[in-house]
């Protein structure tokens, strides 16, 4: 071996030196930040105690499903005024019908025409407003009853 590969070998031999000064150094902070995030992880689970979790998650399924079922009485309770609406709409219709009947060609008689020509046609909207009522009514009733049903499970699984 000459000069220069004593030179070569020794350069080599520092720069091994080095590296393994800096590989075991990484290896230090590869092992502290393993370290770091185990105790971090071992504090959060701590804080996080799954059964409050769950306790949490339940206690919020009741408040929605109690949130629903007040949907429900409030959607039937405005079905029902509709029906109220309605009903007396067609008595007033009927009685229209008569007054129709006592005033044959006199001026009463075409304003009792106009009259129930206009509750007819307010009584065909509120009719369709009840009929789509009634279908929100069946769609959040079901949501209810699926809801009511998870929240069953829940508690029992």
């Amino acid at each position: 071996m000459g000069c220069c590969d004593a030179k070569v070998g020794c350069a080599r031999a520092a720069a091994a030196s080095r590296h393994g000064r800096v590989g075991r150094a990484m290896s230090v902070m590869r092992r502290a930040s393993m370290l770091l995030k185990a105790r971090a992880t071992k504090v959060r689970d701590r804080f996080e105690d799954p059964r409050e979790t769950l306790d949490y998650s339940h206690q919020r399924q009741l408040e929605l499903l109690t949130q629903v079922q007040g949907a429900v009485a409030d959607v039937t309770a405005s079905r029902r005024r509709l029906e109220l609406q309605m009903s007396a709409l067609r008595r007033e219709q009927a009685k229209l019908e008569d007054q129709i009947g006592q005033a044959s060609g006199t001026s009463a008689e075409r304003q009792a025409l106009r009259r129930k020509a206009a509750i007819e046609k307010e009584l065909l909207g509120v009719a369709a407003r009840h009929h789509s009522m009634r279908s929100d009514e069946e769609k959040l009733q079901a949501a209810c009853e699926r809801l009511a049903a998870k929240v069953m499970a829940f508690q029992n699984g």
